[in-house]
């Protein structure tokens, strides 16, 4: 386990991966944090009903010791899986049920996200001959869509590319200054998950931004931006764990273009104003 991870984002993106006893073993400490965290061991594997080297085992797999693992495991802040559900038909509930799901989704993916990665990542960007943005669905394929023209605007030759064409148009035409930048909430799309099997191992660089660092996708990337968002089961089509993935991209384009932000500012209301003219005269 990296410094600095929290213990329940890093079992929440690892938990689609995990056998099942050692599921069982996240999964009560994802719903149950400040219980798991004063229970030894023993005490743990009897509470979930599993033998006493699964959480071990989970353990191995995480990278840490139990005591790591435990010392990882914030208690003070609200628990995202236990958000309470809107009462239908009241708005301002649904406000804050809306709210506290943005809020939690954004502040997963600030607290996990590795810089390091995120540092090799623009690298690999900024050498790419030609950057291929992939995303496949009807949320990943537009977002793959946006971030090729976003990337386009900063000046890089990116093209998109989504599940309407066999994984090998790409693939076969890569070379090997050309980049992957795949894009896939669960990080298990057959499509991304083949065109990434297919350059594996090749001088084709590939980076990945899934919310789940053990999925197929992340498997056979070169590098995996994961937002780690938790969520209480994978949806298709919600939005709010997309908060996560937007902020990443948004991230990489700033951060290939330092003048965006900038360049952004002189085109807003509070600009001066290029040209004098009688309607912008002080009375």
């Amino acid at each position: 386990m990296e410094k600095g991870n929290s213990s329940l984002q890093l079992l929440f993106t690892m938990l689609p991966g995990l056998p099942d006893t050692e599921a069982t073993i996240a999964r009560y400490i994802l719903l149950e944090p400040a219980k798991a965290k004063n229970m030894t061991a023993k005490e743990l594997v009897a509470e979930c009903g599993v033998g006493e080297a699964t959480v071990f085992r989970l353990c191995q797999r995480l990278g840490c010791t139990f005591s790591e693992l435990k010392k990882g495991i914030d208690t003070d802040e609200a628990n995202p899986l236990l958000i309470e559900a809107p009462r239908e038909g009241e708005l301002d509930d649904i406000l804050r049920h809306a709210s506290q799901r943005v809020y939690s989704a954004l502040k997963d993916t600030i607290d996990f996200l590795d810089m390091a990665k995120i540092e090799q990542a623009i690298e690999i960007l900024r050498q790419g001959e030609k950057i291929f943005v992939c995303g496949t669905g009807p949320i990943s394929g537009n977002i793959a869509e946006m971030t090729a023209f976003k990337l386009q605007e900063v000046g890089l030759t990116a093209l998109p590319w989504s599940d309407n064409r066999a994984p090998e148009t790409v693939t076969s035409i890569c070379t090997p200054r050309d980049v992957i930048l795949g894009q896939s909430h669960s990080g298990e799309s057959k499509e991304l998950g083949r065109m990434l099997e297919l350059v594996s191992g090749k001088t084709v660089r590939s980076i990945v931004i899934t919310n789940y660092q053990a999925s197929t996708a992340a498997t056979y990337a070169d590098v995996v931006l994961a937002t780690a968002v938790r969520e209480v089961g994978l949806y298709q089509t919600d939005l709010v764990p997309r908060f996560g993935l937007l902020f990443v991209i948004e991230v990489l384009l700033e951060a290939l273009d330092p003048k965006k932000s900038t360049g952004l500012l002189r085109r807003s209301f509070f600009a001066e104003p290029a040209v004098p003219s009688r309607y912008n005269s002080t009375l």
